[in-house]
């Protein structure tokens, strides 16, 4: 069976609407790291979430095919009820608002002939301060998330004080 660990993280500002994102995809033998800023403004941090997964679905099923299984590791709870069709909570938390994304999701693997890849989400809590290494790839995504995001802030004249207006006040 061929797995393949997939971790993602967003960031997303409050004040400016502009959102980024990172992933760390890792497999027998290789390693995909990639960060950057979103092209269209997420509405809200639950929508910058799920553009991550959907950014590291699309590289991951476009390049490696024959893939069975995807573990994909977020801090997103929102994320998961909604890719795991949670209907419980995703009523509680009023999420269907990211539904299209769900669909986006199985598009991309339809287009890329993979559409029996089951995906088995994780949470993975932030900031937890846990030595280990899924901890270490949630730290080095949210990172990286952030830093693409306050370098396109800066170089747009937008910058205002990251640590107060990021996406979850860290």
């Amino acid at each position: 069976m061929r797995s393949v660990t997939v971790n993602t993280d967003a960031s997303f500002s409050k004040i400016t609407g502009h959102g980024s994102y990172a992933f760390w995809i890792v497999c027998d033998g290789f390693r995909i790291k990639r960060s950057g800023v979103f092209k269209e403004k997420p509405r809200n941090p639950h929508e910058a979430e799920a553009r991550a997964i959907l950014n590291a679905m699309h590289v991951l099923l476009k390049f490696l095919p024959g893939i069975e299984v995807v573990y994909l590791n977020t801090d997103s709870l929102n994320c998961i009820h909604v890719f795991n069709k949670d209907k419980k909570n995703i009523q509680r938390y009023r999420l269907r608002y990211l539904f299209p994304y769900r669909d986006k999701l199985e598009k991309i693997k339809k287009e890329n002939n993979q559409a029996g890849v089951r995906i088995d989400f994780r949470h993975v809590k932030s900031h937890t301060g846990i030595d280990d290494k899924r901890s270490y790839v949630n730290e080095w995504c949210d990172t990286n998330a952030k830093a693409r995001l306050k370098e396109f802030l800066l170089k747009e004249g937008l910058w205002i004080d990251f640590k107060k207006h990021n996406d979850n006040g860290k």
